[in-house]
């Protein structure tokens, strides 16, 4: 009698530990997910953001306040130091003239593009600029 209790316990414990393996298993597939869903949400957050910072910069008239978001457009666009420089005489310069922008942005999609095309004139001096960010994203 007491064998085979002892067998039945033993019956019951390897169930329990194949169930904990189990549980386990699961626990860290839904942590995985979960990271997966929140990198998504982040993305989308981030995506609006940068939309947001560019188009505000884009319509707002030369001045202070276009220049104050140069830093942020550096960081989102990791720009280099001449393109800084660029982006720099567009926000203080009143005889900018934009000739082109494109700005697909496809929030759940796997790129974007930003193009962002300017012209300065100063007397007989005419100051191209076309940049390019294709940015690629993985959800």
């Amino acid at each position: 009698m007491m064998m085979c209790r002892v067998k039945h316990v033993t019956v019951l414990l390897a169930e329990s530990e194949r169930e904990c393996a189990r549980m386990a298993q699961l626990s860290e597939l839904l942590k995985g997910e979960l990271r997966r869903v929140r990198g998504a949400s982040a993305h989308a957050h981030n995506t609006e953001y940068m939309k947001n910072v560019t188009f505000k910069f884009l319509t707002l008239p030369p001045g202070d306040e276009r220049s104050r978001l140069i830093p942020v457009l550096q960081k989102i666009l990791t720009l280099t130091p001449d393109e800084t420089q660029k982006i720099q005489a567009i926000a203080k310069g009143p005889q900018m003239e934009v000739c082109g922008i494109c700005l697909p942005l496809w929030l759940m999609g796997v790129s974007y593009v930003i193009v962002v095309t300017y012209k300065t004139t100063k007397g007989d001096k005419v100051d191209q600029f076309s940049g390019v960010r294709n940015i690629i994203t993985r959800l």
